[in-house]
């Protein structure tokens, strides 16, 4: 009979095992081990050129007018085909603040050009709200504008906007909010990094917790308006824990690009001497995604990508202060 209870007390352990890896397995999908293909080693090679290439000598697109106002998130570039030979062809999207950093005194502006060499300022704030870390898309004609809405500090929740001709703005409000019931955005959801795959819209953001650390999740829609939280798979990257880990504090995502039908997803990390770093996650679904990256490929708190067979150009702010750009030999995988 004894031995009947600890055979079953066994079983019932290796039970209660089982169901505790499988309710954390979701949370550790990107530390799975799993094999670099060759264009994820050329993009490791040419990205960690980058910490060597980069200085105050390169390019500078935009600059702040007030020494008390600073740029706060760099947004990403949109490359509107129909405006071939026009003025505005090319549109960077950016936020910055006026005076000291309070979060409600943070605008969505954006600087323009015709061939991506001569860039201008669009004067003012695009939209009056208070309103941080842009990301557009421009689909069927028509500029979405996806940002942190900062109206109402503290912040929590994703607005969108919509315009024919990045003049004229309509509101079309809250798209993406907390759920208080997850402990990896309940204080929070930010950065939006919107993507069109067929006729499905994919929203990557930083969702935040009760600790403050920030996630990398995803939601998705089939209008761009009204959006679901892909639950089954969020958080999709969630930093690790250890204060050795240079992306242990916060992971937010920045840009997306696609090589050989393969996905790339750039994000920055706060980590080691509350540093921001820039690393690299790599999909070919869209829903589980890897780190290609052991240690950051620089410190900088962003870093987008614009891939054209003009060149690769990355974009980066300097000091709060400019917007810069370099190019980068052209990654070309078989």
């Amino acid at each position: 009979m004894i031995k009947y209870k600890i055979f079953y007390i066994v079983i019932i352990v290796i039970i209660i095992i089982m169901i505790f890896i499988g309710c954390n397995k979701k949370d550790t999908n990107v530390s799975q081990q799993f094999q670099l293909t060759s264009c994820d080693l050329l993009i490791i090679d040419s990205f960690n050129n980058v910490s060597t290439q980069i200085s105050d000598l390169d390019q500078t697109l935009y600059s702040i007018h007030d020494d008390d106002n600073g740029i706060r998130e760099l947004g990403n570039l949109i490359i509107d085909s129909r405006l071939e030979g026009d003025t505005a062809k090319y549109k960077l999207f950016f936020s910055e603040y006026i005076g000291e950093y309070e979060q409600n005194n943070v605008f969505i502006r954006y600087i323009y050009s015709s061939d991506n060499i001569i860039w201008k300022e669009k004067i003012g704030n695009i939209i009056n709200r208070p309103l941080e870390d842009p990301y557009v898309v421009l689909d069927d004609n028509i500029y979405y504008l996806f940002a942190e809405d900062k109206l109402e500090v503290p912040f929590r929740s994703i607005r969108r906007y919509h315009s024919f001709d990045c003049d004229v703005w309509v509101d079309d409000g809250i798209v993406l909010d907390i759920n208080e019931g997850n402990y990896y955005e309940n204080r929070d959801v930010s950065s939006p990094v919107v993507f069109i795959k067929d006729s499905l819209w994919l929203m990557f953001y930083e969702g935040r917790g009760e600790d403050w650390s920030g996630s990398i999740n995803l939601a998705t829609s089939s209008d761009g308006l009204n959006w679901i939280k892909n639950h089954k798979y969020n958080p999709l990257y969630k930093p690790g824990q250890i204060e050795m880990e240079w992306d242990f504090g916060s992971s937010v995502p920045d840009d997306i690009f696609i090589i050989n039908d393969e996905y790339y997803l750039i994000y920055h990390a706060l980590g080691q001497q509350n540093k921001w770093y820039i690393g690299i996650l790599t999909s070919n679904n869209l829903y589980n995604w890897f780190k290609i990256n052991t240690n950051p490929f620089i410190s900088l708190m962003e870093l987008m990508v614009s891939i054209r067979p003009a060149g690769h150009f990355l974009y980066y702010i300097m000091e709060k202060n400019y917007i810069k750009v370099i190019e980068i030999e052209e990654i070309y995988c078989e």
